[in-house]
């Protein structure tokens, strides 16, 4: 009876190396990236009461708020250059990257975290 070759541990360094050069990111900022995203995700370290206001910039920014009371909320997210009204209900998650909670357009009432 003659033996086959075994061939299991050759297909699956194989596969390995197929999963790696095809999915791995190409550069330090695709990584960075790809780490910033699962930080947008992940549960808040802090909360804050905010008090809306057209001058303050939160540094770092909130990765989301919560609507405490019904209304419209017009924030800044990080990469936009101007404001963004979006009409929430009490209990709403806004997941964004916000840096400034503005006074002009906000009725509702929100915690941010970060």
């Amino acid at each position: 009876m003659t033996q086959k070759p075994y061939f299991w541990p050759g297909i699956t360094f194989l596969f390995a190396l197929f999963v790696l050069f095809c999915f791995a990111p190409a550069d330090a900022a695709q990584t960075k990236q790809a780490v910033n995203t699962l930080d947008a995700y992940a549960p808040f370290e802090e909360v804050l009461q905010v008090t809306p206001s057209d001058s303050t910039t939160y540094s770092p920014p909130f990765r989301g708020c919560i609507v405490e009371s019904d209304g419209d909320l017009a924030i800044l997210p990080k990469k936009n250059t101007s404001s963004v009204t979006i009409t929430v209900i009490t209990g709403q998650m806004v997941p964004a990257m916000i840096t400034k909670v503005l006074s002009t357009g906000t009725t509702a009432t929100v915690v941010c975290g970060r």
